[in-house]
């Protein structure tokens, strides 16, 4: 079942009607059924009332997306409702499920610009209540790698303040220069020494 880019807005106006707010209390949200055609699903406010809640009609808004139109206003939603206060593993994570899906759905043809925009996506939340712990980058940075995108892998590993981190980017970058020639090898330290973020 595809989720419409109206399902996801109206999703963020029933969390923003609180019980003391201005906004109705409650709202329609669409989803195009690939048979039936459309069919129609009231979500009330009370379903983005607490986290559990919200986490909740998040996976169920993710396991119905498949574009990347539909990604990008699932990353505004999550940025528009409160940080995430329970920990949750690596893998449950909201953003790195985000992300994930978004590397492992969508067409191949702009793999690159899919790559950038899990790149633009965490550095929104840098210095945020909302920013991946280390344990998160790494985990995004391994799937990054995994197909294919070595350059926002490393810009993520050395943005991060985490110095295994670093210490892991320098490692890649090495391995790559052993079968470079010395012109390459410049070209690759120039980078990491761009992408290093300042002490």
């Amino acid at each position: 079942m595809q989720v419409s880019e109206e399902r996801m807005c109206q999703a963020e106006e029933a969390d923003q009607s609180s019980p003391g707010g201005s906004g109705s209390d409650e709202c329609t949200e669409r989803l195009e059924g690939p048979e039936a055609g459309e069919e129609l699903k009231v979500v009330d406010v009370t379903d983005t009332e607490d986290e559990e809640k919200r986490y909740s009609l998040f996976v169920e808004l993710l396991e119905a997306s498949h574009r990347e139109v539909e990604f990008q206003h699932l990353a505004l939603l999550l940025q528009a409702w409160p940080p995430v206060k329970r920990e949750y593993t690596v893998t449950s994570n909201p953003w790195v499920r985000l992300a994930t899906a978004m590397l492992t759905r969508c067409t191949v043809e702009n793999k690159e610009g899919l790559g950038n925009e899990v790149l633009k996506i965490c550095r929104s939340l840098y210095n945020t209540e909302q920013m991946l712990p280390a344990e998160g980058v790494k985990e995004l940075c391994s799937l990054l790698l995994h197909q294919a995108l070595l350059l926002p892998s490393l810009k993520l590993l050395l943005e991060s303040q985490d110095e295994h981190l670093h210490a892991m980017a320098l490692d890649h970058v090495t391995a790559i220069a052993k079968g470079c020639d010395e012109n390459t090898q410049n070209l690759c330290g120039l980078q990491v020494r761009k992408s290093k973020p300042e002490v």
